[in-house]
């Protein structure tokens, strides 16, 4: 206990106070110049949509103290060279963590390369590559970067600049990096390491998943159909958003623009396989040409919940408004000179994209990408600057106390272990707890035996279980997550399969299980109500002209550049025509963008593919030509 404490401590007791008065308060959070280590924000367990499934962050979870390290680190101007330049000061919270410079300034006052990319959900995308031309490939590796850039932050190595090292070496000598390094990762040395883990954690941590989309989303089934929560003009945009161009023609209430093919919804990340978007321009040089910007931020927070831009959007800033992005993507000239551009786009041409979007769509447009942006990530206390107005900041440890000798009992299964430990017995100076002054002195483990018991399981003819197919007793070993017992004797009983018969209806032009013409088939077939086998099927086919015979499709048929698909309904094959060659790849992915099946195709002008997925859901498959960057997209609707 130090002076000052003791002191106040004989003052209260003089003065007939109670004990509750001499326990000094936590720092309140929202202090300006003070990081209290026992009082942190929660940054680990942050709400995050079920339906938000895409991320990329394995390696380096996010914890309370390393998030609070990397806050520091991303406000602190003394990391620059001249202390002058935060990471923060190109990520702005106020422009959700964008820039509303066309370029951002660096420590001496040069302009960057490029416009800062906003940070928003940057975990939750398809793929790990950062930077707009992807030239990293995991966020941990990117982070350090602007330090050691010639114009952002000073520590290059090159014209004179000092080196990392000196940065390192700089931050010892900044009271609060110690205690800082020291509380996350249990010693004060500092590395780039470290900062790389600590920065990495607080920017993942900042979400937005309070938007209206969000909302609306929640409500529904997919994003394809209206939300309650919106306006008749937000889901008309949101219809053109996920819905098909058209081709070569003016807009129907069956086409839009249909960014979704490459902005994928919860993220609204750019979608892995795109390529440039048609700008190509580079900031500050009218006569210079980049085509290797090739990935983008998420598109959420383009503007705040007022309608204000969050800064000017693309890679050289050259689009000042939601406005100018929808007219940009309506209507992209030929150019030669990019011969990186994206084939997701559908060129009418080479380099080409014509939607005719009308006034109505491009301003429905624009009211749904306002709904994707939230409130929180601008006012939220733990994603703003820790430092007070003087760049000052003070490090709150715990209170100092000494260790109160303290025990702990723990029981496990024998072949399980706690921490590194699965014998029986009392261990001493084992771990220190992270609540409080208590360390755990003495452990005392005790380990269970596994206890021998039996398992009884049924299976059909054909089916296995654990790899066994035949009925009988067999011995085997199975983990029980539950309490200490192990399956050791396993009884399984194989059914027989029973026959079963099927009359089936369909019409002309149609098939069944490769069947087309009206009989009677002799044939095999599983039937997953207990174990009964299909052995006999009736066909009978209708003409075409039977009312029963009215069209239905497993596939909302969408365009792709002079090929057509036709669906089989009952097998889940897809036929295509017009192939123009022969040899191509195709993808099936889900709206997310994972991929769910791949094969190829050798003929040419009409082919087919069955699928084997039967989940039902909203599909997208590709038909990529060999060696060509061409791209036919078809959307399949499976229910």
């Amino acid at each position: 206990m130090t002076i000052k404490n003791t002191f106040f401590l004989l003052l209260c007791l003089f003065l007939g106070l109670s004990n509750t008065f001499l326990e000094t308060p936590p720092a309140p959070k929202n202090t300006k110049g003070i990081i209290d280590l026992g009082n942190l924000f929660n940054y680990a367990n942050q709400y995050i949509p079920e339906k938000a499934i895409l991320n990329n962050n394995e390696t380096n979870p996010i914890t309370d103290l390393g998030a609070t390290l990397g806050r520091v680190l991303f406000y602190d101007k003394k990391l620059s060279l001249n202390g002058t330049t935060a990471c923060a000061s190109c990520h702005q919270q106020e422009n959700a963590f964008g820039d509303t410079r066309k370029v951002s300034i660096g420590f001496d006052g040069k302009p960057t390369e490029r416009h800062a990319m906003r940070l928003i959900n940057v975990d939750f995308a398809a793929d790990n590559f950062r930077f707009w031309d992807k030239r990293t490939t995991n966020l941990e590796g990117t982070v350090t970067l602007p330090f050691q850039n010639e114009i952002e932050m000073g520590f290059s190595g090159t014209n004179g600049q000092p080196t990392m090292d000196s940065l390192l070496s700089k931050m010892k000598t900044i009271p609060y990096y110690p205690s800082l390094f020291n509380a996350v990762f249990g010693d004060e040395q500092i590395t780039e390491k470290r900062m790389q883990l600590a920065l990495a954690q607080f920017i993942r941590s900042i979400l937005s998943y309070d938007a209206k989309f969000d909302e609306g989303y929640e409500q529904v089934d997919n994003e394809l159909v209206p939300f309650p929560n919106f306006t008749e003009e937000e889901n008309e945009g949101k219809r053109l958003f996920f819905t098909f161009p058209p081709r070569n023609g003016p807009q129907t209430d069956r086409t839009g623009a249909f960014c979704g093919v490459c902005h994928k919804v919860p993220s609204f990340s750019i979608l892995h396989l795109s390529l440039n978007n048609g700008i190509i321009g580079v900031a500050g040089d009218t006569s210079a040409v980049d085509i290797s910007v090739i990935r983008s931020p998420s598109i959420r927070d383009l503007v705040k919940a007022d309608g204000s831009s969050n800064g000017p959007f693309m890679h050289d800033g050259s689009l000042d408004s939601l406005a100018a992005i929808i007219d940009h993507y309506n209507d992209i000239p030929a150019n030669p000179a990019n011969t990186n551009f994206s084939g997701l786009l559908f060129p009418n041409g080479a380099n080409e994209v014509k939607l005719n979007l009308t006034d109505d769509h491009k301003a429905a447009l624009v009211a749904f990408l306002k709904t994707l942006s939230g409130n929180d990530v601008y006012v939220n206390e733990k994603w703003a600057n820790p430092f007070n107005e003087s760049e000052d900041l003070q490090v709150v440890l715990e209170d100092d106390c000494p260790t109160i000798q303290s025990s702990l009992a723990v029981t496990l299964c024998a072949g399980d272990q706690y921490k590194g430990l699965s014998q029986s017995g009392v261990y001493t100076n084992i771990f220190t707890t992270s609540s409080g002054c208590d360390s755990i002195e003495t452990l005392t483990l005790e380990v269970l035996p596994l206890t021998n018991t039996s398992l009884e399981q049924t299976i059909c003819a054909g089916e296995s279980f654990l790899g066994y197919a035949a009925s009988g007793t067999f011995v085997d070993t199975i983990n029980n997550p539950t309490g200490c017992k192990e399956i050791r004797t396993l009884t399984l009983d194989v059914l027989p399969f029973n026959t079963a018969f099927l009359e089936q209806t369909i019409c002309a032009g149609e098939s069944f299980l490769g069947y087309a013409t009206t009989g009677t088939f002799v044939d095999t077939f599983e039937n997953l109500v207990g174990c009964d086998t299909l052995r006999t099927l009736a066909l009978t086919v209708l003409d075409a002209a039977d009312a029963s015979c009215l069209p239905t499709s497993l596939i909302d048929q969408q365009f792709a550049p002079g090929v057509t698909a036709f669906p089989n309904p009952f097998n889940d094959e897809i036929y295509f025509q017009n192939l123009p060659i022969a040899n191509y790849e195709w993808r099936m992915t889900n709206t997310m963008g994972a991929l769910i099946e791949q094969g190829q195709i050798s003929r040419k002008t009409e082919a087919f593919i069955r699928l084997s997925t039967a989940t039902p859901g909203v599909y997208f498959i590709q038909l990529s030509q060999t060696n060509t960057a061409q791209v036919y997209v078809f959307k399949l609707l499976k229910q």
